[in-house]
């Protein structure tokens, strides 16, 4: 089972999994932000906006076409004992998967036309809808399941280079091909990376697992058995896409496209926290979900362990993210977005609360208890919803950051709640040194308001590492012993 699921490397194989897949996570962000800050600058606040409203609206469809299957796949493929028990597992999944994704796809035609923003350019949301297509047939989830996060981290990044070269090197010169602008070529851009990658996948599976996964269709007893299985992870998933997204949905609707690419300037940049954070739960999970089988106590330890570590990144970012948001966005986009700087201040908070409360939420899955994750979920959404259309109404973008920045720290508070009895007491420590390490660096930014933004930012993450890391230092050597990592 070892060989199959690659965790021979022991427990040390978890931070080795975090650390590719940071690498290459870091990496990806990097370019698709030189991509993102490209497309702005290339079609307008306008056409951004509603390049942005695309991708929220596809994030839905996604979101209910995957249904918490990948997340129920993933923690199944981790305690299967045989190659054979994982094809036979991934090929009535996929089956599965590819007809909810064919019913979505249809569903979501038919409601699109609703929307105002349907009537902009009908070409963008479409092409957006049909990344379902290449994403219903992906197979992640094998590779998560099996821990090949190394193989997993490259195809990613092969889709997310692919999608970001073709919009740095092409998007330009496509404007007016067809007879078709730029705009309507960057959905264009994004499926065809996705679908290239989902190839590479799926040959990459076919090796571990002796023989192409092609999708069988039923028993359908078994697909209502994991389907009941998934519909607190489902509920709970497009709960949540409530809380990243509604701000940009709802914004559609309470105000003109150009607020939303101003707001989406802001957001999409900030929202690489939240992305971070899945991130290093994608490693986490298959390991805790085995772990919390084994022995609950351990599991515990190495949640808080890993939530530590977390949270002494996160911290920083946020008051970063305060003190210089409006010279992030400046830099980013000079003055074409004016109110994308408070925006990035405001969800700077926003984002890392909402990461906080998702780490803590995913702690509950992978302990088997997904269904205590759905109330602080819809809570949450919930405050959203009326706080975004609330503020959204009167104060444009701005509001909506507000909005949102409630309802995440709503969620937050009550992940954590709910989750307490993962969370142990030597917790306090990483977050006694998070808080005075960041307490230092306000201070030493506030003494360098004429520095370049670079230069701050390298200043910052020196006091902050000079202050913090000596104060968590005996924390992490304790619980690095202790939990056997």
């Amino acid at each position: 089972m070892s060989d199959l699921h690659g965790t021979a490397g022991g427990q040390r194989a978890v931070l080795r999994n975090i650390a590719v897949l940071g690498v290459a996570q870091a990496a990806t962000m990097l370019l698709n932000l030189a991509a993102l800050v490209h497309i702005a600058l290339t079609v307008g606040d306008t056409w951004f906006g509603v390049l942005q409203w695309g991708v929220a609206f596809s994030a839905y469809a996604l979101i209910v076409a995957e249904w918490g299957l990948a997340t129920l796949a993933v923690r199944e493929i981790s305690r299967l004992p045989s190659t054979a028990a994982v094809q036979s597992f991934a090929r009535t999944h996929l089956g599965l998967m590819m007809s909810l994704g064919v019913l979505v796809m249809a569903l979501g035609a038919v409601a699109l036309p609703v929307f105002p923003m349907f009537r902009t350019d009908p070409v963008i949301l479409l092409v957006y809808l049909a990344t379902i297509i290449p994403f219903m047939v992906s197979l992640d989830w094998v590779g998560i399941g099996l821990q090949r996060l190394t193989t997993v981290s490259v195809v990613k990044t092969l889709r997310s280079f692919l999608y970001a070269l073709a919009v740095l090197l092409l998007l330009r010169k496509m404007d007016g091909v067809g007879g078709w602008t730029s705009a309507r070529w960057v959905p264009v851009f994004f499926w065809v990376a996705w679908i290239v990658a989902a190839a590479v996948m799926a040959w990459r599976v076919r090796g571990w697992l002796g023989g192409w996964v092609r999708p069988e269709f039923g028993p359908l007893a078994e697909w209502r058995q994991r389907l009941r299985a998934t519909a607190p992870i489902g509920a709970g998933a497009i709960t949540l896409r409530v809380l990243l997204n509604i701000d940009i949905v709802l914004l559609g609707f309470l105000a003109v496209p150009a607020v939303v690419g101003n707001y989406a300037a802001a957001a999409k940049v900030v929202f690489v926290l939240t992305i971070a954070v899945e991130v290093v739960w994608k490693a986490l999970l298959p390991r805790l979900s085995l772990a919390w089988t084994e022995s609950p106590d351990l599991s515990r330890r190495r949640f808080s362990f890993y939530l530590g570590l977390v949270l002494l990144v996160l911290v920083p970012v946020a008051v970063g993210g305060v003190i210089l948001g409006d010279d992030l966005m400046v830099m980013l986009y000079d003055d074409s977005f004016p109110d994308a700087g408070t925006v990035c201040r405001i969800l700077s908070v926003s984002y890392v609360a909402l990461a906080v409360g998702q780490f803590c939420g995913n702690g509950l899955i992978a302990t088997d208890r997904q269904s205590r994750y759905f109330p602080p979920l819809a809570v949450g959404a919930v405050v959203a919803v009326v706080a975004v259309i609330l503020l959204g109404s009167r104060q444009g973008g701005i509001g909506a950051a507000w909005g949102m920045l409630a309802a995440h720290s709503v969620l937050a508070v009550a992940t954590a709640t709910v989750a307490r009895d993962l969370i142990v007491r030597a917790l306090w420590r990483p977050v006694a040194s998070a808080v005075a390490g960041a307490a230092i660096m306000t201070v030493v930014l506030g003494a360098l308001p004429g520095w370049h933004l670079v230069a701050r930012v390298a200043v910052a993450i020196a006091v902050y590492g000079a202050v913090a890391s000596p104060l968590a230092l005996g924390w992490l050597r304790r619980e690095v012993r202790g939990t056997g990592l």
